[in-house]
């Protein structure tokens, strides 16, 4: 599948954005993400093959953002068509994927500690566990990279669909399998997420999840969230729970584009159904599983949500509108109850948050 028709196809699937700081079991002490200085950051994605991939940090003590905030401080861009942004032990990893690459930054200044190289795996999503990280890649594979040295140690094959998100606990990587094409060029979709033993770095089993699944969030007790983007048309999307003790997998019907999580207490969730059009937020208790309605109120509606952060202290909900893909996007901030608090213009394709 080209990029192309991936960003077709997720015009209206939203992107992962995050409330978490890392993708793993372990929190990392060295990670000041809890202590809240004021600062949001917003990856925007940029045009596919335009090479204008960004950040913006957004203040929520004043309600200012500083855009091209990247470039302004290493006088160049991300590249083409980030996709990742997750923070762990102060730093900053950013998957860009056309570009092949991981940029590591520091968390706190902007500025660039180091540009990792993966030349020709179209990395994807990054997760970390005790001291690594780990990068899902379209060419099915995961790397390892050692986040002291930020040097690449070893990566493991996986079989299956196009690898997406992954998540790591308890010694195990998890890793979503979302769609590939056959010899003839025809898109299917995989149901399935590899489990890798971290130990030995290699696939020890597969999971049955659910179709096209392309995001994992972390709910507590063991439990991972997936989002199953079923087919984009007669299969529906879905969300399914992993009990990674069990492996148990527990179907939740509730149609579901994105999701953002706050601690195991709830998920908010957006969906956009591809036979009507309708977009529809809702709130899934972690314990029960019962949805219940949520409504923001601004001026006008979203046009394109493309990313949903949930500030870990204050609860306030960011949504990022990418509008139309191609020019500058807005970023969104309501409280809890959808109160609307802010709206700032941001960068091209804005998709993911993480919160310092």
């Amino acid at each position: 599948m080209t990029k192309t028709l991936f960003k077709l196809m997720t015009v209206a699937v939203l992107s992962t954005a995050l409330f978490s700081c890392e993708k793993g079991e372990n929190t990392d002490p060295t990670n000041d993400s809890q202590s809240n200085e004021g600062r949001v950051y917003i990856l925007n994605e940029g045009v596919w093959g335009g090479n204008d991939a960004e950040l913006s940090r957004y203040s929520d003590i004043d309600n200012s953002i500083a855009n091209d905030y990247f470039a302004s401080k290493n006088g160049r861009g991300l590249g083409d068509v980030a996709n990742d942004i997750e923070i762990y032990g102060g730093k900053m990893y950013v998957v860009v994927n056309c570009s092949n690459t991981v940029e590591v930054i520091d968390s706190k200044t902007g500025n660039s500690i180091q540009q990792i190289l993966l030349s020709g795996k179209q990395p994807r999503e990054v997760a970390f566990y005790e001291g690594y990280a780990y990068v899902s890649c379209y060419d099915k594979t995961v790397v390892k990279i050692d986040t002291a040295t930020l040097s690449i140690v070893a990566q493991c094959q996986t079989e299956g669909g196009k690898c997406e998100d992954l998540y790591a606990y308890n010694g195990y990587l998890y890793v979503a399998h979302a769609w590939d094409q056959d010899a003839s060029g025809t898109t299917f979709y995989d149901s399935t997420m590899s489990v890798i033993n971290l130990s030995t770095f290699a696939v020890e089993g597969k999971i049955t999840i659910g179709l096209n699944p392309k995001q994992v969030k972390p709910i507590g007790q063991g439990r991972i969230m997936v989002v199953c983007n079923g087919n984009y048309a007669d299969v529906s999307s879905s969300l399914s729970v992993l009990d990674m003790g069990s492996k148990a997998v527990q179907k939740i019907d509730i149609p579901a584009s994105n999701i953002a999580v706050y601690s195991d207490v709830y998920a908010l969730v957006y969906n956009y159904d591809w036979a009507t059009g309708q977009q529809m937020f809702t709130k899934i208790n972690l314990t029960t599983f019962v949805e219940t309605p949520w409504s923001y109120a601004a001026s006008q509606p979203l046009v394109s949500p493309y990313g949903i952060g949930i500030d870990p202290v204050s609860q306030n909900v960011y949504i990022a509108d990418a509008q139309n893909y191609q020019t500058n996007g807005d970023i969104y901030v309501f409280d809890a109850k959808g109160t609307f608090i802010s709206k700032k213009e941001c960068g091209v394709g804005p998709s993911k948050i993480v919160f310092l």
